[in-house]
């Protein structure tokens, strides 16, 4: 599939709503991130993920789409890279805390296709 973005829309805001731009499996749009915030009250990325859009209960937990959904709020919530950074690492360090396999394997811990225990 070919990227037909329309050049005049500046692409910072096309990737907020763009079918293009978004998580693979998650589906996740960077306009929900804002709505999360800013019209639901979020206050850290865990909650966004977990009880906002709920992406952190599929396959992958959230773990593609933590790093982008922090330069959403940089880029249009005025969030610090410090920030933003410090978000994905605590909700990393919330996630670890039920050790999914999808944070396993990344961490490279377990191979993929591992029989479970």
């Amino acid at each position: 599939m070919t990227d037909s973005r329309d050049d005049s829309i500046p692409l910072s805001l096309y990737y907020l709503f763009s079918p293009y731009y978004r998580g693979e499996e998650t589906g996740l749009l960077g306009c929900e991130i804002l709505y999360a915030f800013r019209r639901e009250m979020a206050q850290k990325l865990a909650d966004v993920l977990l009880w906002r859009t709920m992406v952190a209960y599929g396959p992958q937990v959230a773990l593609d789409v933590d790093e982008a959904a922090a330069r959403v709020a940089v880029q249009h919530l005025g969030w610090s890279e410090e920030r933003a950074e410090r978000e994905v690492r605590d909700y990393r360090e919330w996630i670890e805390r039920y050790k999914p396999r999808a944070f396993r394997e990344r961490a490279g811990t377990e191979t993929p296709g591992a029989a479970r225990e």
